[in-house]
């Protein structure tokens, strides 16, 4: 907390607001039902409106103004939802998820959504950041319920029901404006890290890039194409059998890897694989493989890894997993550095194949993608030089992502501490409105 507001905090009478997940409350507040504050309403046939969708981290949006919402919407918006300014926004598969949201926009929302109407005069913004705050997103987890977790719905009866706690309309705005001050310098800092993440990843790119293209040798006689002159132009077929398949044996069970378990940092995650039944139609997987996501935008990420760890007798992966099994010709960790290259991505991604958002690379671009391949010694070097420059680089890339996580969790905190009372700002609300 906030070290300005301790000594206000202890002084405020507080009294039990009977809610476990809330905690004490400021003994001037009330306790209400979100059913006092908004009615759920269902306005359509608004086929003109902008689309709008609830995010949980910006709230309600434009559609328009994301580039990565890839929900199609419907051929016919005449069942979509009519939204006003100050309305209540909840996708109902993803409250859980921290999607609801008071709307500072005009516009229809998916027939999926609930939308709800203010019914007394109250600070919408102070609203928003309640309803929004950590503890309230984890009473619609607990609350939601679904056969898929991605997919688990919020009903409106549950949510209505919920307590809320509301103190005077003064200080409701005092509140608003302090977590908007807050959040905002947080949003800020978050920002700069995030602006530093970019350039460190970039950067990785690059290293990569270079090292496997022009080698490690600065001085070394080069051809037209940048390479150096002793090394050789191969494909990767030439160096890799693609996809190996397997007669599968008579077991119980199969290790399976689906696409998420391939990490950007190059690792394979063995809390993402699952056991199957007998299956067909799926590519062999042993330690030593490379393998790298196909699908977008997996692929323009860099997910790949080099397989190690593997223990089961058969290991299958997904057909959205491309699979390398080098051969002798080349060095592993050199391969899997070499698809990391940016040409290797650039041209991939021209040639996918497929609509929307499922657009995959073939397997003839892997195969027959083209590079210059050094002697193995030179190989060994690169990769070896690689696995320091990464390591450094991931290293930042890790303080900067710790330093991200304890901001995220300071505004988790002012956020509750704010909304529940436990900072007290009755002292920034003028007479008249106390």
């Amino acid at each position: 907390m906030p070290p300005a507001f301790r000594g206000r905090e202890l002084a405020r009478e507080m009294k039990n607001s009977g809610v476990d997940w809330i905690g004490e409350i400021p003994r001037d507040w009330q306790l209400v039902r979100a059913c006092d504050l908004f009615r759920k309403k269902k306005t359509t046939g608004r086929v003109d409106a902008e689309l709008l969708s609830v995010y949980r981290e910006h709230g309600v949006v434009p559609k328009a103004s994301r580039d990565d919402n890839m929900n199609r919407p419907s051929d016919d918006l005449s069942a979509y939802q009519f939204v006003k300014i100050g309305d209540l926004v909840l996708n109902k598969m993803k409250t859980w998820q921290g999607s609801i949201a008071v709307s500072k926009h005009e516009g229809i929302v998916s027939p999926a959504y609930y939308v709800a109407r203010p019914l007394v005069k109250m600070s919408l913004d102070f609203v928003h950041h309640l309803l929004r705050s950590p503890n309230y997103i984890d009473r619609y987890a607990a609350l939601s319920s679904g056969v898929r977790v991605n997919q688990w719905d919020l009903s409106y009866d549950d949510f209505k029901a919920m307590p809320v706690p509301m103190p005077s309309i003064g200080e409701q705005r005092a509140i608003a404006d302090y977590l908007d001050r807050q959040t905002a310098l947080i949003d800020q800092r978050l920002s700069t890290l995030e602006e530093k993440k970019i350039v460190l990843a970039e950067l990785r790119k690059a290293t990569i890039h270079e090292a496997v293209t022009k080698g490690l040798n600065k001085s070394a006689t080069m051809k037209d194409s940048g390479a150096p002159s002793h090394w050789t132009t191969v494909r990767i077929k030439d160096v890799a059998k693609l996809n190996p398949s397997i007669l599968l044996p008579k077991l119980d069970e199969i290790d399976f890897f689906p696409m998420e378990a391939i990490g950007v940092d190059g690792g394979l995650s063995f809390g993402q694989h699952k056991a199957v039944a007998q299956a067909g139609g799926y590519s062999q997987m042993q330690n030593g493989d490379v393998c790298f996501a196909k699908v977008t935008p997996c692929f323009e990420n860099g997910k790949s890894a080099i397989v190690e760890g593997l223990k089961a007798k058969v290991a299958l992966a997904t057909t959205e997993i491309t699979i390398l099994r080098p051969n002798k010709k080349i060095n592993r960790q050199f391969l899997h550095y070499r698809i990391k290259g940016l040409d290797f991505a650039v041209d991939g991604a021209n040639e996918m194949k497929g609509a929307g958002g499922l657009k995959r690379v073939p397997e003839r671009f892997a195969a027959d993608f083209a590079f210059q391949l050094p002697p193995l010694s030179e190989q060994f070097a690169i990769a070896n030089h690689l696995d320091q420059q990464t390591q450094q680089i991931d290293a930042q890339l890790s303080t900067l992502d710790e330093q991200a996580q304890v901001l995220k969790e300071l505004r988790k905190a002012i956020i509750h501490e704010a909304v529940t009372g436990k900072i007290d700002l009755s002292g920034a609300v003028s007479g008249k409105e106390k």
